[in-house]
């Protein structure tokens, strides 16, 4: 592996740390790392995918088309990171192949309230499981958990009404993918708790 030095901005310390949290081990290298690609970081252990965009002014862009791997400390400018050789896996059609149907429910809601309630409901586990609720637009999502002891855990979140308020702009709407993968009509797997396939992430 090649060692590199890489300058980051605040923002892009924290996108960096964030998507290092969805790499894979060294069993497949690939996943070991994240991939730079046209002004954004993508990121996946096989199971998830993270992504976020780059800083117009940002340095870590300028990696295009490497896989980066290392540890960021918080705050952290200037840090080592080894550049890991082989092909990263064709996240696009892989995301374009699982929601090509189409959104089926969108609810906007406060994501520090979501955190806090993911928080409780997983605290002392390692891998906590939850089940995620959606009845409209308009209506409160239920997110359901469990204590380590196994007893219930029950948040409920009201809906942020965004078009009401004027905020309809403020809506997150970026996806690490482009159009032309989201229209093809590739066969997809069922989700399940499986590791996503190779086929999918080749």
């Amino acid at each position: 592996m090649t060692e590199k030095i890489v300058r980051l901005t605040k923002e892009d310390n924290e996108s960096l740390r964030w998507a290092l949290t969805a790499t894979g081990g060294d069993d497949r290298p690939v996943l070991s790392g994240v991939f730079v690609t046209g002004g954004k970081i993508v990121s996946t252990d096989g199971f998830m995918v993270f992504a976020a965009e780059l800083q117009g002014e940002s340095e870590l862009a300028a990696n295009d088309g490497e896989i980066l791997k290392g540890k960021v400390a918080s705050s952290a400018t200037i840090v080592e990171m080894e550049e890991v050789e082989g092909k990263y896996p064709d996240y696009e059609s892989m995301i374009g192949g699982y929601v090509r149907d189409g959104v089926v429910a969108e609810v906007a809601v406060s994501s520090r309230r979501l955190v806090a309630a993911l928080k409780g409901m997983v605290k002392g586990e390692t891998d906590g499981v939850v089940v995620i609720r959606f009845y409209g637009e308009t209506k409160p999502i239920e997110v359901i958990g469990r204590q380590k002891d196994g007893s219930g855990m029950y948040s409920m979140i009201m809906p942020m009404r965004l078009d009401r308020y004027g905020d309809e702009e403020y809506r997150p709407r970026w996806r690490p993918v482009k159009e032309k993968e989201e229209e093809k009509t590739k066969e997809e797997e069922p989700l399940s708790d499986e590791p996503l396939s190779d086929e999918s992430l080749s």
